[in-house]
């Protein structure tokens, strides 16, 4: 990134959490703003995970409804008792300037 910006250039990112974002200024980087959060994912059925897990592919690479039917059902049981089952996700914003 620092050797494609230009000289007062900005780098802004919006991504999925590693919680590693020290690394930015050991390349030079100065870090002007960096926000971070954990809001909640919630879903209503057992289809809408698999929905989302069929187009979030990186989230579970092997994923597929008869590989993980078993947990797949346990999930399902748990919407059934609360209505709702909310999954933490992970981000982080950077802004930063050469």
């Amino acid at each position: 990134m620092k050797r494609v910006l230009k000289q007062n250039g900005y780098f802004i990112t919006q991504q999925v959490g590693g919680k590693n974002c020290i690394e930015l200024k050991e390349v030079g980087l100065k870090i002007i703003e960096k926000y971070e959060d954990f809001p909640k994912l919630r879903f209503y059925d057992v289809d809408a995970i698999i929905y989302y897990l069929k187009t979030v592919p990186w989230q579970i690479p092997d994923f597929s409804v008869d590989k993980y039917y078993n947990s797949l059902k346990k999930v399902h049981n748990k919407i059934q008792e609360r209505g709702f089952i909310d999954i933490k996700e992970h981000r982080f914003m950077i802004f930063a300037r050469k």
